[in-house]
């Protein structure tokens, strides 16, 4: 640059002399003076666009940086990630890609508020962008409660153990104004060296696989799955069950089974749970996956409303004209729950099919009821009005910790098969169980033992107090018709022989 102002200088000077010489005129000083202040002028113009040039690139640098993190975490966007992903993809580089959604982010922004939500959202960011820069890798929040991870040159055993030690630290607890929260994530990845074709595998066929692999994990209760083809066809056919589903409600082409409860005192059949059941092309759905798409897909409520209004009219109608007096117990989301018409809807129901609110009994399961304990309490108050009762169901089987129990408004526990699987072989497991049955009578709830399939345990259970049970010790779940015309009219079996 200073070359160039000097340069400029002399050819000013050489036309100013050359012009003085033709007129006759001593212009050399003129020139002279000219020819510094030329320099002069150059310069300070030279500082003030190097000056306009920092203070644009002052404005400029957070909004570049804007474009490629995220300004509540710190950590790399979406936009970011896909660049990342795409360059590793066409290297062709050994790779992995995990997605990691964090459960329940709703219910924790309801119940305690937006600030300890973020506060959730920010710390498990960091603990995953630690994770994964320790593992070499690289982390970015592509979605609201969803971040990803690059985690280069990995072979499938590595990524096993990398998405536990995930799981495991996203886990622990996190802290804000006094309130402690236990996370929950679910976590799915897609080994890129395992694809086939991969060259021909664009990033939004990741995003693809990612959201099967994630709702795998859901719907399964695993940790962590990894993707593979057989995967992508079930949750394409999931995908053709969803745009179903609506037709099949409307239609009534989901079916009520039964399941038996019984009297561990006698083995006489006292009520039915009611189970969903829907046939597709010849093989019935299995009820976890079918709740868990109606779950993911909003949905739910019309499965709920369908369920209940459809078990209580099977179940009323036969006790009407049979004579009989068998109770009800049917599950209901805590996203109905929350809703003020889910308690009217159940009335609703019980009147137009005449039968007594006492027999049914209305069924949430502990992760739910405890996480949206505050929501789902009116709700719960209004059916206990109505005269129905409101049992936890898979009591056991949550996070949350006993004691939440006196919050809600329960008239029963229905302990979950894990509870009771070894009671008739361990001693630990004894005592536990113990434990949970003395709570429950202190709280003055009813106790329904689920998963019995063994006389052994029926008989234990029976010694330690327990009154009603459940499993396929008593019978499987069948059509509605085919237990309430076998209860009715058949001898009954008696309580397994001692």
């Amino acid at each position: 640059m200073v070359v160039a102002i000097a340069a400029l200088s002399a050819v000013l000077a050489r036309a100013l002399m050359e012009f003085s010489a033709s007129v006759g005129f001593d212009w050399r000083s003129l020139a002279l003076t000219a020819t510094s202040g030329g320099c002069i002028a150059l310069l300070l113009l030279h500082r003030r666009t190097i000056a306009v040039l920092r203070r644009r690139r002052s404005v400029a640098a957070p909004w570049a940086a804007s474009l490629s993190f995220d300004p509540m975490t710190g950590i790399a966007n979406a936009t970011r990630f896909q660049d990342k992903v795409t360059v590793t993809m066409t290297a062709g580089c050994d790779a992995a890609i995990i997605f990691v959604d964090i459960a329940g982010t709703r219910e924790v922004n309801t119940r305690r508020g937006r600030a300890f939500a973020d506060a959730l959202i920010k710390e498990l960011a960091h603990r995953i962008r630690a994770m994964a820069e320790e593992a070499g890798g690289f982390a970015a929040r592509v979605g609201g409660d969803r971040f990803g991870v690059l985690l280069p040159r990995v072979r499938g055993g590595e990524l096993a153990d990398f998405c536990e030690r995930l799981s495991a630290i996203c886990a622990a607890p996190v802290s804000k104004g006094g309130e402690t929260l236990t996370p929950r994530v679910w976590i799915g990845a897609v080994d890129i060296s395992q694809l086939n074709d991969s060259e021909r595998i664009g990033y939004d066929d990741i995003l693809r696989m990612g959201k099967f692999t994630l709702f795998a994990a859901r719907s399964s209760g695993q940790l962590f799955r990894v993707y593979d083809t057989s995967l992508e066809a079930k949750y394409v056919d999931r995908d053709a069950m969803v745009e179903e589903l609506p037709g099949a409600l409307r239609n009534r082409e989901l079916e009520v089974f039964l399941q038996p409860r019984v009297n561990l005192d006698d083995g006489t059949i006292f009520g039915f749970e009611a189970l969903v059941r829907w046939s597709r092309g010849g093989d019935y759905v299995p009820a976890v996956d079918l709740v868990a798409t109606a779950e993911e897909t909003g949905q739910v409520i019309d499965l709920d409303r369908y369920m209940m209004d459809r078990a209580i009219e099977i179940v009323a109608d036969w006790n009407r004209r049979r004579k009989t007096a068998f109770s009800l117990s049917v599950n209901m989301s805590a996203l109905h729950l929350r809703r003020e018409s889910g308690a009217d809807f159940v009335a609703d129901c019980l009147r137009r099919h005449k039968m007594p609110p006492e027999l049914l009994t209305v069924e949430i399961t502990e992760t739910v009821s405890l996480e949206s304990a505050h929501g789902c309490c009116p709700s719960l108050i209004r059916l206990k009005e109505f005269g129905c009762k409101v049992a936890i169901d898979d009591f056991g089987s949550g996070y949350a910790s006993l004691s939440h129990l006196r919050d809600l408004p329960a008239d029963q526990i229905n302990i979950e098969r894990s509870l009771v699987d070894r009671t008739d072989q361990s001693e630990e497991a004894r005592i536990i169980l113990t434990a949970v049955l003395g709570l429950a009578e202190r709280l003055g709830l009813e106790v329904l033992i689920g998963g019995i399939e063994r006389q052994s345990q029926a008989r234990l259970l029976s010694e330690l107090g327990c009154r009603k049970g459940q499993g396929y010790l008593f019978g499987h779940p069948r059509p509605a018709l085919d237990w309430l015309e076998d209860v009715t009219y058949s001898n009954m079996p008696n309580a397994p022989a001692a």
